[in-house]
């Protein structure tokens, strides 16, 4: 079973006697419970500006928003399927005077991308 998450809905795909069965669920903090991994929607294209911003742009909802430089490291960095430790690491040896509230800064970024369809959160879930 694969769960992707976006915005605030659970949309959960089975597998069954070669059917696939779609089944949506209210999200009610379930990332928050699970700790799942956040990955890009395959379809937003990334366009990196001149002064290293970038704009995000979703061609299914035609929804676009700006990124700064550190938006966009965390993009590219779930771009390569790097977890959200991985990242924080990174952003901590790379840049100087982090905030202590990098994690949760982080992790609303995230969760505004997925707010708007720009990643979602897959879970791998074995039945």
């Amino acid at each position: 079973m694969y769960r992707l998450l976006s915005g605030r809905y659970v949309v959960i795909i089975r597998q069954k006697q070669n059917a696939f069965f779609l089944t949506t669920l209210l999200l009610l903090n379930w990332y928050a419970m699970h700790k799942s991994s956040p990955v890009i929607n395959p379809v937003v294209v990334l366009r990196k500006e001149f002064d290293d911003w970038a704009v995000l742009f979703n061609p299914d909802t035609a929804e676009a928003v700006g990124i700064n430089p550190v938006g966009v490291e965390v993009w590219e960095m779930l771009a390569r399927h790097q977890d959200m430790d991985s990242i924080l690491s990174f952003l901590r040896q790379t840049y100087s005077e982090v905030p202590e509230t990098l994690a949760s800064e982080i992790d609303l970024f995230v969760a505004k991308l997925a707010e708007h369809g720009f990643v979602g959160y897959e879970v791998d879930h074995r039945d």
